[in-house]
């Protein structure tokens, strides 16, 4: 209201004022973060892209640092003018999607898993298929902090915020009936190796899918799957879980019937009233959920219901407790209808949400912001990203068409930054891949 009476009463004052207000505005425009645009704040909004082309190129996983925001991507690529690839872990600015530092990684084609610890900055780069290294732990500068030798089969990790303990369970070379959990510090000491031998017969199988951390009592979890068989197929699928203290020390291990072409997919650990859940899908056209005690493994109950509507269950892959009330939401694809299932503590259905998904196979990502993601392409010639609330409803939605010369071939990963809300979804496209960050 000051300057406005100074304006309004005062020539000579407002040529005086007027260097000083531009000089203030500017200083203002300068000191403004990139995002403060209010276009860029809408839900949906396209933040910016990030790219590398090759012969070959993917981005095979994506983080978020829960302390700086900054994104973390591996990536791997053959350029135009080689017969090598290269891998390796790259830093990219939250805010404008500009290459921070980029250094060489092992290199990794399946189940690779990049994770970050926000207390210690360490980045933990995992995967498998005879990778030359089950983890590889780098800081925040991107240099080797450490490194765990050996090759090894399949191999997924878990890492724990509050020590910084990184675990792994592999499947080991060569073999089809045992896996091996294995542990160090957040300084890289090996700290236990424990080796599951199933003892399976001809045409049986054993593999690990899945491991987490206990964040209340820092126990190791592995879900896995054993196929008792024959040589003709038939067979009956039972899921093994076990629990190890940090330490080593084995818990318990419990194994229950899951159904024939029972798959396993998540495991998923509420801390706070003591449940490990698994989650899954039975001969691709029903789930199941278990519910055990933490403490003992008690089996405290089994759940089973159809998928619904016709056509076969395509995907199930996501589990995510809900801070506060205890209920749990599973989502899965069931042809090209998108369930979202909320279930109670006891496994009990509460609620089950469809919408229809106009693409095949895309990419679906859960947050425990209460938001599910869809990534998809309808025609190989355009992307489509949107978000659903746990009621199948749609919150935004976000398109764009491809130029002609590019083709989509895959969808995914992503990764969520819990503090902002924004997304960052990797595609791949015929001779690219690129990262998009997206307002949540």
């Amino acid at each position: 209201m000051r300057t406005a009476h100074v304006t309004r009463h005062s020539t000579r004052l407002r040529g005086a004022l007027l260097p000083i207000l531009l000089g203030m505005i500017a200083s203002t425009l300068i000191s403004l973060p990139a995002h403060a645009d209010s276009r860029a704040n809408r839900p949906g909004e396209r933040q910016w892209t990030h790219q590398m082309s090759g012969e070959f190129a993917r981005f095979g996983a994506v983080a978020t640092d829960p302390a700086n925001r900054t994104v973390y991507v591996y990536g791997i690529r053959q350029p135009h003018d080689s017969a090598e690839s290269e891998s390796f872990v790259r830093a990219i600015h939250r805010r404008t999607g500009k290459t921070l530092w980029t250094t060489p990684a092992p290199q990794i084609y399946a189940d690779v898993e990049l994770m970050v610890d926000g207390t210690r900055g360490h980045i933990t780069l995992s995967g498998g298929y005879d990778s030359p290294a089950a983890v590889t732990v780098l800081d925040r500068q991107g240099n080797l902090v450490w490194q765990s030798t050996g090759a090894v089969g399949r191999t997924l990790a878990a890492v724990d915020p509050t020590s910084g303990q990184t675990c792994t369970v592999s499947q080991d070379r060569g073999s089809g009936t045992t896996w091996t959990t294995a542990c160090w510090s957040a300084e890289g000491v090996a700290l236990f190796s424990d080796r599951y031998e199933s003892g399976a017969g001809p045409g049986s199988g054993s593999r690990p899918l899945d491991i987490e951390i206990d964040s209340a009592t820092g126990a190791v979890v592995v879900l896995g799957q054993h196929r008792f068989g024959d040589q003709n197929g038939i067979g009956l699928n039972r899921m093994v879980i076990s629990a190890h203290s940090p330490h080593g020390d084995l818990l318990w291990r419990t194994d229950s019937y899951a159904g024939p072409r029972a798959q396993g997919v998540d495991l998923e650990i509420n801390p706070h009233n003591g449940r490990i859940y698994a989650f899954g899908q039975v001969r691709r056209s029903s789930l199941f959920l278990h519910g055990l005690r933490a403490d003992s493994g008690q089996l405290l109950f089994r759940r089973t219901w159809s998928a619904g509507r016709k056509g076969r269950l395509s995907l199930a892959q996501h589990l995510v407790s809900l801070p506060g009330s205890g209920n749990l939401v599973a989502t899965g694809l069931h042809g090209r209808t998108l369930q979202i299932v909320t279930v109670n503590a006891a496994g009990r259905r509460v609620r089950v949400a469809r919408t229809t998904v106009q693409g095949d196979a895309p990419l679906v990502t859960q947050d425990p912001r209460r938001r599910v993601l869809l990534a998809f392409s309808p025609d190989q010639r355009s992307l489509v990203v949107e978000s659903y609330s746990m009621r199948a409803h749609r919150l935004w939605r976000w398109s764009t068409k491809l130029r002609k010369s590019s083709t989509v071939m895959a969808m995914g990963p992503a990764a969520l930054d819990p503090r902002t809300g924004r997304y960052v979804v990797a595609t791949e496209q015929r001779g690219r891949a690129i990262l998009h960050a997206f307002e949540g």
